[in-house]
């Protein structure tokens, strides 16, 4: 076996890659199983190995990850943690793939958490289960009986059965064989019980104090209650329609015996050596109001989740635009690694210069743990914002803005294509406050503009690969109009730098339209300047429809970059554009557009309906892709340019646009949003 090793940073981090490409010699040397359709086999139970190691010659050591020392204070076994964590990474946004899946199915990101990672913990579960003295005669059963010959899955299992006299189909049947998240939590304490709701056969470990003192640990593994004290084995009755649920990856309430009359709190899994997905509802005590329930943590900035609490994190916050001034506030969340199912962020602010209060809250629920062959997950939450706009004459105006959605995931295999279904009512209220004067008559306004719209979208898309796509068809619906979209999106990479030729399409089109109710905004644009229908995007200066001063844009409908109110429509509109990087180091990318809209002609003849074409092309300099991009356009179609040079007189500086996507940067979505 020849093993490249690169630089490591320190003698520990070299220790450990040595210790674990020396284990090879084992797995998959002497024991020579298939790498390619049961990585586990060597890599995962290599990666165990090297666990038990490290533990040994590095005890207060671990997460060699670049953390700062606060965010592990009072954790212990940081080896196991590491993997822990890589495993909650998918895991918790239920993108996790099964242990025995084959090394060429798994995404990018799974191969190193699940095949590494995962099968590391649940052979330390089972160890931590039988005990180290039989975990060693199950290696040692397994080696002397396969080495120098070809194992598979079944033959491990039946090796460790047979070593532990154990029946271990929580092992290989819903560890290995699924991607079972463990959900174990106890729901109540009683004089010598304990009962629990848990999904899964695996055994556990309950440990119980009495007035601060530790009485002992038992597991309960549905067959009988093994101490930490091996003289003293119980076995109670074995309730077949729990372990049929159970079998069956079904919530199920089970009770547990325990040999102590006096308990008055009990753990489970305290010393965190199972693969529950989340400890924090592990713990309960006899009496008092709040059984189960422990304050929050409140920490400053970020952490890493705990077992025993949940946490809440604030920063300081300060936003700016045009129209509130600077905005100091407070952001308070409880986003933090791994992944929330119940996650939640409010950042108040309040606006200096107009003198209201801001900010914006989130709140969604994520089904995380959602088995269904249909959907691989369910998000439900709703959102908020408020911001003020620009005023006119003494009139002050502000909007708020409330977003109820929900979205299906569907289940696809996580290294294809990924398809979702969302639902979202976008609920938006202009206010004007304020005063008109005409001459010597002044008028008081004090109005409420409320507009409703529903939106459903379907999106099919692939982030990765050589040829990205995001395919969108949008049905929006308000009392005034229904219209339909498609926003059509491909990449073709074609050097490591993953520079990219890209070609996008849009087409709408208006299928019912109430004249009295419409108003501008509604319409079609080939340039979405900081009007913004739906406020989905974050301006530093939000303009009234048409005004493009402002030279912050979104690349949305028709994605034009020049500054042009030609093109706006009110029954359909087409668009291509194409974006294609130079082929060398310098961020810099040509772009050109073409355009198609009808207008309205009056004349002598009457009014009439025609035809109109609409070109643009420049350049542009990338920071990041679709997030901080900055557009120089150089030619235009005559039509654009007698209106932006001729009739607005926009000068050369005046004409470049620039994306800067703020609700892309959000850190409490990064984790969510991160690649799988």
């Amino acid at each position: 076996m020849i093993t490249i090793i690169g630089n490591m940073d320190d003698e520990e981090s070299l220790d450990n890659v040595i210790a674990h490409e020396v284990g090879h010699n084992w797995f998959y040397g002497i024991l020579g199983s298939n790498e390619r359709d049961h990585g586990w086999m060597d890599e995962g139970m290599n990666s165990f190995l090297e666990l038990r190691y490290m533990r040994a010659r590095y005890p207060n050591s671990g997460l060699e990850v670049g953390l700062p020392k606060r965010l592990l204070e009072g954790r212990t076994d940081l080896h196991r943690l590491q993997s822990e964590l890589m495993y909650r990474f998918n895991a918790r946004r239920n993108l996790d793939q099964p242990i025995g899946t084959t090394s060429d199915a798994f995404t990018g990101a799974n191969y190193g958490t699940i095949m590494y990672g995962k099968t590391a913990l649940v052979m330390d579960h089972l160890m931590a289960w039988i005990g180290e003295v039989a975990m060693d005669s199950c290696l040692r059963a397994y080696f002397n009986e396969w080495k120098f010959k070809h194992p598979q899955p079944g033959d491990l299992r039946s090796v460790f059965e047979r070593a532990s006299g154990k029946d271990l189909g929580w092992v290989f049947d819903q560890f290995i064989g699924k991607a079972l998240k463990i959900e174990t939590c106890a729901t109540s304490v009683h004089a010598g019980g304990v009962r629990f709701k848990t999904n899964t056969l695996a055994p556990f470990p309950i440990t119980a104090w009495s007035k601060g003192d530790s009485l002992g640990t038992v597991w309960s593994d549905r067959t009988r209650i093994l101490w930490d004290r091996p003289d003293r084995i119980t076995k109670p009755v074995v309730d077949e329609a729990f372990a049929h649920k159970a079998r069956g990856s079904q919530a199920s309430t089970g009770e547990l015996s325990l040999p102590w009359p006096d308990v008055d709190r009990i753990r489970i899994d305290a010393g965190n050596r199972t693969l529950d997905i989340d400890r924090r509802n592990n713990e309960m005590r006899a009496h008092g109001l709040f059984k189960r329930t422990r304050l929050p943590e409140l920490q400053f900035l970020a952490g890493l989740e705990r077992d025993d609490r949940r946490s809440l994190y604030w920063t300081p916050a300060l936003g700016y635009n045009a129209h509130d001034g600077w905005m100091p506030g407070i952001t308070l969340r409880n986003t933090t690694f791994p992944s929330q199912r119940l996650e939640w962020v409010a950042a108040p602010l309040y606006g200096t210069q107009s003198q209201r209060l801001a900010g914006g809250a989130r709140l969604i629920w994520h089904h995380d743990r959602l088995r269904s062959d249909l959907f691989r997950n369910v998000h439900i939450g709703v959102s908020g914002f408020a911001a003020s706009l620009w005023n006119e004459d003494d009139v002050e105006q502000w909007y708020q803005r409330v977003v109820p959605s929900i979205q299906f995931d569907l289940r696809t295999d996580p290294r294809a294509a990924q398809t979702d279904i969302r639902y979202r009512s976008v609920l938006l209220w202009d206010h004007a406050e304020g005063s008109i004067r005409a001459g010597d008559r002044e008028t008081q306004v004090d109005e409420v503009q409320e507009n409703i719209f529903h939106e459903v979208r379907l999106q099919h898309r692939r982030r990765n690969g050589l040829h990205p796509f995001d395919l969108q068809l949008i049905s929006l619906n308000h009392q005034a109009f229904n219209r339909l979209a498609l926003d059509a999106k491909w990449s073709a990479v074609y050097d490591r730098h993953k520079h990219r030729v890209t070609f996008r399409g849009f087409g709408g089109v208006f299928v019912r339209t109430d004249d009295r109710l419409m108003q501008a905004p509604f319409g079609w644009r080939l340039h979405w300047g900081s009007s913004d229908l739906l406020r989905d995007n974050l301006f530093f200066e939000r303009q009234y429809l048409g005004q493009n001063t402002a030279q912050q844009f979104a690349k949305e409908q028709g994605g034009f970059k020049t500054p042009t109110a030609n093109g706006t429509s009110d029954s359909w509109i087409a668009a291509l554009n194409m974006e294609a990087d130079f082929p060398f180091q310098l961020p810099l990318s040509l772009f050109a557009s073409y355009g198609m809209a009808p207008y309205t002609i009056v004349d002598q003849n009457g009014m009439r309906k025609d035809l109109r074409g609409y070109w643009e092309m420049g350049i542009g300099v990338r920071i990041v892709r679709d997030v901080v991009e900055a557009w120089i356009p150089l030619a235009y179609s005559t039509e654009i340019k007698n209106e932006v040079e001729t009739l607005r007189n926009f000068d050369f500086t005046e004409r470049i646009r620039f994306v800067l996507a703020l609700e892309r940067m959000d850190p409490t979505q990064a984790l969510r949003r991160a690649p799988h």
